[in-house]
């Protein structure tokens, strides 16, 4: 039971450290992003890797999928409905 615990635990702290730096990149990365909106849903990869997906300025429209990579914290992979910078 603990050990399940710790897992989330430590699996939630993966994905909120995504959230923050997903965030950045985007805001970073394309022009006019003033809100992201991050899906509930996200998958954990076998290699660590984090997919999460979500909408921009809240317009349920303009969405982006994102793969992150926590141990080099970097995105690897983008699929963003923005204008880039």
């Amino acid at each position: 039971m603990k050990h399940e615990h710790d897992e989330k635990k430590k699996e939630q702290s993966l994905v909120s450290d995504a959230h923050v730096q997903i965030k950045s990149y985007l805001e970073a990365s394309y022009k006019d992003i003033k809100d992201v909106e991050f899906s509930e849903e996200y998958k954990i990869d076998p290699t660590g890797s984090v997919q999460i997906s979500g909408h921009l300025n809240n317009d349920s429209s303009k969405k982006f999928n994102v793969i992150y990579d926590p141990p080099n914290k970097e995105v690897v992979a983008s699929m963003v409905d923005a204008e880039e910078k």
